[in-house]
């Protein structure tokens, strides 16, 4: 009978328990998503932080590295160092003489341009000293491609 009551007080059958209802099912979800938002929160944090922590192994293996590089080249260059001055004391000239010598030479005999054009021995060259690089050691001109005639 008390369906039968509040169906005459104009009142649909079940009322306080639908938003009872809706309400309890909107409170958990809500539950749900605040618990899935401090999940993500927490896994975003995690993440980030293995992120910088990764970044920071990362950064000390290349310090160590260079470090290490830096100390094989230190050796190298203890190394080279004693050659490089020879050369540039012995042998630099003694080429620089050749190659002037081959200029003059061509001077003299135009069908030898063509060789010094080959190897890139510049006819100008002959007054000038080879270059030299930071490191003291006297460095050849790059010799380019010439064009082929097949």
């Amino acid at each position: 009978m008390g369906d039968q009551e509040s169906i005459s007080a104009g009142e649909p059958a079940g009322r306080e328990e639908i938003p009872q209802a809706a309400s309890l099912a909107v409170d958990t979800e809500i539950k749900t998503l605040r618990q899935d938002f401090a999940d993500l929160r927490s896994m975003m944090v995690t993440a980030l932080a293995v992120l910088v922590l990764l970044s920071m192994i990362g950064n000390l293996y290349l310090f160590r590295e260079m470090m290490t590089t830096r100390k094989d080249l230190a050796a190298a260059e203890a190394r080279i160092k004693p050659a490089a001055d020879q050369y540039n004391r012995e042998e630099a000239p003694v080429i620089q003489a050749f190659v002037n010598n081959l200029v003059f030479f061509a001077r003299s005999n135009p069908d030898f341009q063509k060789i010094l054009q080959k190897y890139n021995i510049v006819q100008g060259q002959a007054s000038s000293p080879a270059p030299v690089s930071p490191g003291g050691v006297s460095v050849m001109p790059v010799k380019q491609p010439l064009p082929r005639n097949d």
